[in-house]
């Protein structure tokens, strides 16, 4: 963990900060969810640490989590409403 906590006092690794977020990035899938007869992707974006949703190719929403199940949830809810 990037972040400690040392007798109350919040420290951070500024390393093990970057290398936390470099896994984190590596390890993003991209996803793909069937409505109908479109077809939604998400693909992580790691210049601005978000997911870029993608309609028939064309591009569509930004969702701000870091999870792939997390952001195909919100999409597929935000098309049901």
């Amino acid at each position: 963990m990037c972040v400690r906590n040392v007798k109350g006092i919040k420290t951070m690794n500024l390393d093990k900060c970057l290398k936390q977020a470099e896994n984190m990035a590596a390890n993003a899938k991209p996803w793909i969810l069937k409505q109908g007869d479109k077809v939604y992707t998400g693909v992580f974006n790691q210049k601005e640490w978000v997911y870029d949703v993608f309609e028939d190719g064309f591009f569509m929403m930004k969702v701000n989590t870091k999870q792939a199940s997390k952001a195909k949830q919100f999409v597929s809810r935000w098309l049901n409403t």
